[in-house]
């Protein structure tokens, strides 16, 4: 939308500023209404630029230079490796938007070798699976990504614990806010500082 308005406005304004007219100037009546119509272009483009800017779904510069600067070595990644790593989380995770992956921990996805990075995201979802039935777990990922790149073993096992097994079935229908939920307690349980990252293959 942005892009289209952009394109509308800077026409608009280039057929305003053209030395001739499709329909010449001293045409009673008619003579402006080209010029009228240009300047409408314009401001419509100005429009869609303004509400894609505000309300449009696409990323922002504003999150680029946010992720940019909680990671800087984002700027030097080659685009296929982002591209590479994007992709194999959207595998892993279908159901999760991997943007908002990728904006939290662009560091923990992109620092390091892509295999073992991927190779741990994929036990930790599959530990999610298993020791959480019924859980939506693309969901819980996409609310505390960082628990894709951590050893949350001994946390899962002590919510089940805690918890009984049927406040895991239907969760998710009954409690739109049970992925937070259950991030919020999963961190409570790792304690403050103390995440277990995977050690090395």
């Amino acid at each position: 939308m942005m892009s289209l308005g952009l394109v509308l406005f800077v026409g608009g304004l280039a057929y305003r500023g053209l030395p001739f007219d499709l329909i010449p100037d001293w045409i009673p009546l008619f003579g402006k209404l080209d010029d009228l119509a240009a300047g409408g272009v314009a401001g419509a483009g100005c429009a869609m630029m303004y509400f894609g800017w505000h309300y449009g779904t696409g990323p922002k510069p504003t999150e680029a230079i946010a992720v940019a600067h909680v990671f800087p070595a984002i700027l030097e990644t080659p685009r296929s490796v982002i591209a590479q790593r994007m992709a194999a989380l959207k595998e892993l995770v279908p159901r999760a938007d991997a943007a908002v992956i990728f904006r939290a921990e662009p560091r923990l996805l992109l620092a390091g070798d892509g295999d073992v990075i991927m190779a741990n995201a994929r036990r930790s979802v599959a530990a999610i699976k298993s020791q959480l039935p019924g859980v939506n777990a693309d969901k819980l990922v996409e609310q505390e990504p960082s628990m894709m790149f951590e050893d949350i073993s001994e946390e899962l096992e002590a919510l089940r614990e805690l918890w009984p097994e049927e406040a895991f079935r239907n969760s998710d229908e009954q409690n739109p806010f049970f992925a937070e939920e259950l991030a919020l307690a999963i961190k409570a349980l790792q304690g403050k500082g103390k995440e277990k990252p995977f050690k090395s293959l």
